[in-house]
């Protein structure tokens, strides 16, 4: 189990995070959120994971074309200019304190202090010698604010479509300049079809809750699938596998 702790100075003043993205590079995709799609979309396909069992849709970023491939990290580091909000904050996540009075919990920083990335020696430091925030810190915390609220936005999201019919079963064959074809399975995106005949009442409905310009971003982030075979044929063939060293 986790070694949750509350994230403070007194506890924590010398702890280090340790910036390594090796831990991901058999992630072959990771889920993500709609206030994070305007950034996503320029660098990575969006699509649909939808669970077997439960049928919960989860919208994920797409990183690779086979199973234990991210074609994005290279020697420990992301090579893409952005990197999806859940994958960037590291050891550190949203902690509640239960409400006694029935108002809501109260929300803090907490940390997996067995997490890989946590250090004591090493790693770009969480708090000042002075036991303030470093700026690092404040930045994380940003972060998983916009996880907090990213994570409701997905589920009403994700939830709306299903409900408007629009989310469809995809399935990719994709050439290789080897001449194999690789079958990307198991994956859903937005019906671009239904979107673009659909009525007014759907549009609106849409609209309505802030998720029209959402859909068009995933659409038009598949485009980013040239960009995918090209960084796999690279690999192939022994070549670099990303450029634009994320920073």
């Amino acid at each position: 189990m986790p070694n949750i702790q509350k994230l403070n100075s007194r506890d924590h003043g010398d702890v280090g995070i340790i910036e390594d993205a090796s831990e991901f590079a058999g992630t072959i995709y990771a889920p993500v959120m709609p206030n994070e799609f305007r950034s996503l979309q320029s660098c990575f396909p969006l699509l649909f994971t939808k669970h077997t069992d439960t049928e919960i849709v989860q919208p994920v970023a797409l990183f690779g074309l086979e199973a234990g491939e991210n074609l994005f990290i290279a020697d420990g580091k992301w090579q893409s200019p952005y990197v999806p909000m859940l994958l960037q904050r590291g050891p550190l996540l949203i902690g509640t304190d239960p409400s006694d009075n029935g108002e809501d919990a109260t929300r803090f920083v907490a940390i997996n202090y067995d997490h890989s990335s946590v250090s004591r020696t090493e790693g770009i430091k969480l708090f000042t010698n002075e036991g303030e925030n470093s700026p690092y810190l404040d930045r994380l915390a940003t972060l998983l604010e916009g996880i907090h609220q990213g994570a409701k936005q997905a589920e009403e999201f994700t939830q709306l479509l299903s409900h408007l019919d629009l989310i469809s079963p995809l399935n990719f064959q994709i050439p290789l300049a080897n001449g194999k074809t690789l079958e990307l399975t198991g994956l859903h995106g937005i019906d671009d079809e239904k979107l673009h005949t659909a009525d007014d009442g759907t549009i609106i409905e849409l609209q309505r809750h802030g998720y029209l310009s959402s859909c068009f971003m995933m659409i038009a982030s598949l485009s980013q699938l040239k960009q995918l075979i090209h960084l796999k044929n690279q690999r192939l063939h022994g070549g670099i596998a990303a450029s634009g060293e994320h920073d």
